[in-house]
Order: structure tokens, then C-alpha cells, then sequence
């Protein structure tokens, strides 16, 4: 299989939208995407001239999102008052962690106490609800509601590799149907080069889990069962990250409840099996929303392509467990909101939010109005939306707009935005979160640290001794990465 994509925006600045269906008109999400068709061994080749042996294929469209952006710009556009009419913004803690809930006498949940990890400040919130979505950490949560409640969350770890850009064209890629265990495995163009993967296995829930040896040899050897080139040598970044998968809850000791003790005792042996290598791709991608005696809301699992329909689950339990909450709205208005940064608005540009033709007109605008090189023009369109025009103009100030690095197309008008619209308070939330490279190019993330620190330096009004520090931490960071690619490397002298 194969899927082919024209750019375009479809929710968000974070979502590529892929597919000539932008050439058509549509709204609220309501669209058709081609249909799909066979190719011929010939088309293959010509569509994927790194392919080795003959293939036919089947061509499908496709999205692509960048989840670090689709987040941050879900979050952001949730602080807006009246972004939607009668909307009330909320409000962010960043960097503030959770410690204990607060509950009355009754034994209900009234609260968190949490601290600011920025100010070293421990602090009590008030609230009628608290709602737990913390993906592979919700069973810390819910043991702090209930220690002797059962945990319900397996990680899966997904291992994936960044590759050269020669592996896919601009707007192709491959998905692999069937691997050798019986994955699927993508080769996708992302962010001008190459993102593979993904392996499925039991691992621990940590903080910063690294990308193990094994995992990059298994998607590698993969791979160069389809590609020519040498995967391993060409590999130049890896990350893991991990899936919550969750278990069904255990019944009371009935016929039923001996019929999930059969199940559990299979999912157990399973799990055994994960620690010698087996995949845990038969547990539950699907999410599951829990409410607890004491009144806590655990969103449980669940996926990126799922998450409006997890949100608007979860504030429907959460209402009909609190009727005195009256919404403004009865039913949910998800899909008539946008993300900040959508086609649907006009930013400093007289350009009209037309979907279908967003992305030319906003690269050409930079262009013309910045001076730009296209590259950067393109990955800011894609990375901001019509946020673009609003970080171009930011890069006037004190030369802004020049390259972080001649290897990439970001800027340094980018850490300046990242600061005071995007919650950054440290070298590493920059260099991974907000532009990625972290995750992307481990040499040039290194390389371009220095100047991300001097120029938030700038703009935080750091002195030496905190400027030298956060270049230790983000090097720091980057070099445990990179050390999974040499650990990889080694393994195989």
C-alpha cells in the first residue's frame, strides 16, 4: 500500500491534509477523499524509486499530524474567551505538578494540591471536577484516589526512526500491511525527511524512555526488505514513545467474573510472553472513560485520531455526574471550532480563508513580504497555520528571521514566538517540543542549542550562570538520545 498527498490544512496548523480533496469545496469536516486505486509495478517505481523488487500497490489519502503542535495548539485555544460565542477560556499550569487530591469529609474529591515547579510553590486548586487525562501515567492518579484500586494501563512502546528525505517523496509514502509478526509499518515524508516505524511492545512507563538497540535493528531489517540503501547506516535519529493500553476492569466473583479471571489469566500470559519480545498488538487501542466512588474522571487510552470524540465523552459523563453544572451549550460544538492557526482566519493578510488554496498563498505572502527562503516559508505554514505571518513578523525585530542553522529551515523569530505565545520557559521545550529538532536531527539539535539559549537568554534576561545551565540540560538531553544511535551502532560491530 501507498498513499500519495498534495498539502493543505485540514483542523489545525499541526494536521496535513492530504489528497486532491482540497480542490473541492467543503465545511465542518464534512468531505470525501478519493477513492483508492491499484498501481502497477511501473507506477510503484516511479512514485517510490527506492523500492527494490516488484510491487504493485494501492494508492489511498491519508493525514499526517505533528502531535507535539496538534497539543499545544488544542491547549492554547482552549485559554481564549469566546473563541466560540460563550466560551470561557481556561486557564494553564505549566510546569506545575500534581500531588495529592483534596476531598471533603464525605470522602468526595474537591480538589488538587499541586506545585509550581518554576517557583518551587505548592498550592491548593479548588474544583467540582477534576478529570484525569494523563495517557501512560493515569494509574498514578487514580492509586492516589485509591491505592488499592486496580491499574488498568499497559505500555506499549513505539519505537520510530528518522531517516534521509531520499527514502520518500515529497507527498508519498509507504505503509508495509503486513510485516513479518503481522504489524503494520509506515515510511512517511515528515518534516522534510523521513519518519519509519513502529515496533509494539510491554515496556515500563517512564518519563524518558529511550529508544532500545533491538528495536531500531527490527524496524531497520524490516525495511531493507523494501528499500534499497543501507537502513542501519543511514539511520540519524530515534525516539520511543509509549501507548496506554487498557485492560478491562475486573468483575465481582460470579460466572462472570470467572469468565474474566480466564481472560486475565490470558493477558497475563501474554504479558510474559511481551518480556521475551512478543507484541502487544491484540490489547485495546479504544478508550475508556472511569468516574470513581470519590468522583474522580479517568480518561483511560485511547489515540491522536480519536481525541475530540475522548474529550466530548468524558464532559458528557462529567456533567450527567454533576447536574447542578449547567453548560452554556447542550450539545457539543467540537466540530464547529478550529484550532488557532486554521484557514478559517485572516491574520496582518487580506488572504481569504479558502482551504483549498491555503498553503500557496501564505508560503508566497512570506516571501514576498519577508524575504524568506521557501523552505523556511513552507515549514512555517505548516508548523503555524496563519500563525505564520505572526512569527515572520516577530523575526523583524534584531534580525529574527535569519536560519538557527543552514540544515534546517527554522528561525530564530521561532524561539522568540515559542516564549511569549507558547509557554517555553527552557532551552529543551524549544529544541523538542516546539520545533522539533530535537527529535529529528540529534547533530544539528546540538549544534544549535548555543543559539537557541543566547537568544531566550535575550528575551528572558538570563545572566550567564542560568544561560550556561540550560545549555548543559537541552546538551544533556540530546546526548542520551544520541546515545541510543551509537548504542545501535555498537551492537552491530
Amino acid at each position: 500500500f501507498f498513499f500519495q498527498a498534495e498539502d493543505g490544512i485540514r483542523d489545525s496548523v499541526a494536521s496535513r491534509g492530504l489528497g486532491d480533496v482540497y480542490k473541492r469545496q467543503f465545511s465542518n469536516y464534512s468531505y470525501r477523499l478519493p477513492r483508492p486505486k491499484i498501481l502497477l509495478q511501473k507506477e510503484m517505481k516511479e512514485i517510490c524509486p527506492m523500492l527494490k523488487g516488484d510491487f504493485y500497490g494501492v494508492q489511498f489519502c491519508e493525514g499526517q499530524m505533528n502531535d507535539a503542535r496538534l497539543a499545544l495548539q488544542t491547549l492554547l485555544t482552549s485559554t481564549i474567551d469566546e473563541y466560540h460565542q460563550g466560551m470561557k477560556g481556561g486557564v494553564l499550569g505549566n510546569y506545575v505538578e500534581f500531588l495529592e487530591f483534596v476531598k471533603d469529609p464525605a470522602g468526595k474529591i474537591i480538589g488538587a494540591k499541586v506545585q509550581d515547579k518554576l517557583k518551587n510553590k505548592e498550592f491548593i486548586i479548588k474544583a467540582k471536577v477534576v478529570i484525569n487525562c494523563t495517557g501512560p501515567f493515569a494509574d498514578e492518579v487514580r492509586i492516589k484516589d485509591d491505592p488499592k484500586c486496580e491499574r488498568r494501563i499497559i505500555g506499549s512502546r513505539g519505537v520510530h526512526l528518522i531517516l534521509p528525505h531520499q527514502y520518500t517523496e515529497k507527498n508519498v509514502g509507504i505503509l508495509i500491511p503486513k510485516t513479518s509478526d503481522g504489524r503494520i509499518m509506515f515510511v512517511l515524508p515528515y518534516q522534510q525527511l523521513t519518519i519509519a516505524g513502529t515496533t509494539d511492545h510491554e515496556c515500563k512507563i517512564e518519563d524518558a524512555p529511550a529508544a532500545p538497540a533491538e528495536d531500531i535493528k527490527e524496524i531497520a531489517k524490516e525495511l531493507e526488505k523494501y528499500f534499497t540503501g543501507n537502513i542501519e547506516q543511514t539511520c540519524q535519529a530515534a525516539w520511543n514513545g509509549i501507548r496506554p493500553l487498557v485492560l478491562s476492569k475486573s468483575e465481582p466473583p460470579t460466572k462472570l467474573g470467572k469468565i474474566w479471571s480466564s481472560i486475565k489469566s490470558r493477558l497475563n500470559s501474554l504479558r510474559k510472553k511481551n518480556s521475551s519480545g512478543v507484541v502487544t498488538k491484540s490489547l485495546t487501542r479504544s478508550h475508556v472513560v472511569e468516574v470513581s466512588k470519590s468522583g474522580l474522571i479517568s480518561l483511560l487510552g485511547g489515540k491522536w485520531t480519536a481525541y475530540r470524540k475522548m474529550g466530548e465523552e468524558t464532559i458528557d459523563i462529567a456533567l450527567k455526574n454533576h447536574p447542578e453544572i449547567v453548560p452554556i451549550q447542550i450539545e457539543s460544538v467540537s466540530r464547529e471550532v478550529k484550532l488557532i492557526g486554521s484557514y478559517t482566519e485572516k491574520i496582518l493578510t487580506s488572504i481569504e480563508p479558502d482551504i483549498a488554496e491555503f498553503i500557496v498563498p501564505y508560503t508566497n505572502f512570506l516571501k514576498n513580504t519577508y524575504g524568506l527562503d521557501w523552505d523556511t516559508c513552507n515549514h512555517l505554514v505548516e508548523c503555524y497555520g496563519t500563525l505564520s505571518v505572526k512569527v515572520a513578523e516577530m523575526g523583524l525585530e534584531g534580525h529574527l528571521n535569519e536560519k538557527l542553522h543552514k540544515d534546517i529551515p527554522c528561525i530564530k523569530a521561532q524561539v522568540v514566538y515559542a516564549v511569549r505565545k507558547e509557554l517555553a520557559t527552557n532551552v529543551k521545550d524549544v529544541v523538542f517540543r516546539r520545533l522539533g529538532v530535537g527529535f529529528t536531527n540529534q547533530r544539528v539539535a546540538a549544534e544549535i542549542i548555543p543559539v537557541v539559549a543566547e537568544v531566550m537568554a535575550a528575551e528572558l534576561s538570563w545572566g550567564t550562570k542560568v544561560k550556561d545551565a540550560e545549555i548543559e540540560a537541552a546538551t544533556r538531553a540530546i546526548k542520551t538520545l544520541a546515545q541510543t544511535i551509537l548504542n545501535f551502532y555498537l551492537s552491530n560491530d
